[in-house]
């Protein structure tokens, strides 16, 4: 089956910032998240993808096509979404919506006017007069509206309160399922993530550090809980080992590993806990920059 996204080695280098060999593959029909903290690289890499930013190596391919070739054929076929897209602040809502529509062949004027109605934006305000919140969903209604077979979501909820990203997140996984679309989907909020992805790409400092299915991830890291200290022969293959409760807790991603290394086996009174996915992210992160050092 062809992905809708292939993303193969790609590198951009600027002055203090490197993506480095970045590869991943989106399924049709699948939602990927793409998770890692602020600088991370998440925004990059969707300009790369939209090829806003010219990439140094590596290739970028959409619905199979090459991203520079046929980068307006691609366009015309994505929904974009990002806290930092400019408005027309002096537009009223219908009238950005009417600019909008005439660069999109496929663009559905009645689609726009259900989402409108359905985000509770009035078509006669300024969009100048919106609240952070009601302009991310009309962001949302404008890439929605051309029925876009990919939407790329680069930091939807950034900046918003709990409540709000709590609310503009459900909303929009309800849109975005309700038809069969391929979704990117970035945040440093781990927690968003978890809640909507089937996948996920994990990125710190310009690296993956993991690619794939979110559950087979998290099914493979678990705290280590011990009473005592670790076996200095299982201490490589724990991550953020720290005191606790008169033991040491640590965390891993290869419990096969960790029991081959254990001398005699993990014993039976080591409590093992799942991790959240965050949790995972912190552990990479730590593991990506001692590789890198």
């Amino acid at each position: 089956m062809t992905s809708i996204l292939t993303i193969d080695g790609v590198t951009k280098r600027y002055a203090s910032f490197m993506l480095e060999k970045v590869s991943l593959t989106l399924p049709p029909g699948a939602i990927m998240g793409l998770i890692g903290p602020n600088g991370a690289g998440k925004s990059t890499l969707f300009k790369a993808i939209l090829n806003l930013v010219r990439i140094d190596t590596g290739s970028i391919t959409v619905f199979g096509l090459d991203h520079r070739r046929h980068e307006q054929a691609i366009k015309r076929r994505v929904g974009f979404v990002s806290e930092e897209i400019p408005f027309y602040d002096s537009l009223t809502v219908a009238e950005l919506s009417r600019f909008v529509s005439s660069y999109y062949p496929t663009w559905d004027d009645a689609l726009f006017a259900a989402l409108q109605k359905r985000f509770a934006l009035s078509a006669h305000k300024k969009v100048g007069d919106l609240s952070k919140g009601n302009r991310m969903k009309l962001s949302l209604c404008l890439a929605l509206a051309h029925r876009p077979e990919l939407l790329l979501l680069d930091e939807p909820t950034a900046g918003l309160d709990a409540v709000a990203r709590r609310e503009l997140l459900e909303e929009m996984l309800d849109v975005i399922q309700e038809e069969d679309r391929s979704v990117l989907f970035s945040s440093h909020i781990t927690a968003d993530v978890e809640r909507v992805a089937d996948y996920v790409t994990l990125i710190h400092q310009g690296r993956v550090c993991y690619t794939g299915l979110r559950d087979d991830l998290q099914g493979s890291w678990r705290r280590i809980l011990i009473s005592g200290d670790f076996p200095p022969e299982a201490r490589p293959h724990l991550v953020h080992v720290e005191p606790r409760f008169g033991g040491y807790a640590g965390v891993t991603g290869d419990m096969d590993a960790l029991r081959r290394s254990w001398p005699g086996g993990i014993p039976a009174g080591v409590a093992l806990e799942a991790i959240s996915l965050e949790e995972i992210l912190i552990a990479l992160a730590k593991q990506s920059s001692e590789q890198g050092a």
